[in-house]
This record gives structure tokens, sequence and C-alpha cells, in this order.
């Protein structure tokens, strides 16, 4: 019984710009999903952004806080 609707108009601002309605986020980087891999079982998108991470990580590695003491008992 439910129903959904799609807004069908955009809003802008008093200096006569678009607002962010109705726009989602830019994406950092851009990698098309094309219907044809998703069947074949890939994900470009998601083996982009594993591929990006890796690399962040091997370029600028953090290592884990030390484990503190144990809490003081009052």
């Amino acid at each position: 019984g439910g129903y959904y609707t799609v807004p069908e108009y955009g809003i802008y601002s008093l200096e006569g710009k678009w607002i962010m309605e109705n726009h989602g986020v830019d994406p950092d980087i851009e990698i098309d999903n094309l219907p044809e891999r998703l069947v074949q079982g890939y994900d470009d998108q998601l083996d982009g952004a594993i591929d990006h991470i890796m690399k962040k990580i091997a370029e600028e590695p953090k290592t884990l806080p030390p484990k503190p003491g144990p809490p003081h008992r009052r």
C-alpha cells in the first residue's frame, strides 16, 4: 500500500544559484559501473575504491596508539 514520489522542482538561492537539492555528492574519483560488467559479477566502483585505499595505506601507513595500562582503582 506504500508509494513514493519524485521531486519535480529544483530550488535556488536568493543569489540565483542552484542549491544542493536534487543533486548528489560529486565523486572524488569517477568510475563507471557498466551493466554488462555488473552482470558478470564485477563491481568496478568497489574495486576502484579498494585499489585507491590500498594505495593510500601503502603511501601513508598509520600505526595504532600504544595500549594503555590498566585503569586506576579507587
